[in-house]
């Protein structure tokens, strides 16, 4: 996931735009998917998880 662009990560799961994709992931983790690789909020091996329980979460 990491270093990989946001609208490829929106599109592989699924969501018809980035805006979707950033607007649940802001709603879900109170940031938007580039203030959280910014603030380097999600590790790589523990952000992905994450990511990826969300993901499972929304049935994506």
């Amino acid at each position: 996931m990491a270093g990989r662009p946001i609208y490829d990560i929106a599109h592989a799961w699924n969501f018809t735009s980035e805006s979707d994709y950033s607007r649940a992931f802001r709603r879900r983790f109170g940031m938007s998917p580039r203030e959280a690789r910014q603030a380097s909020r999600f590790p790589p091996d523990d952000g992905e998880a994450a990511h990826e329980r969300w993901l499972a979460e929304l049935g994506r």
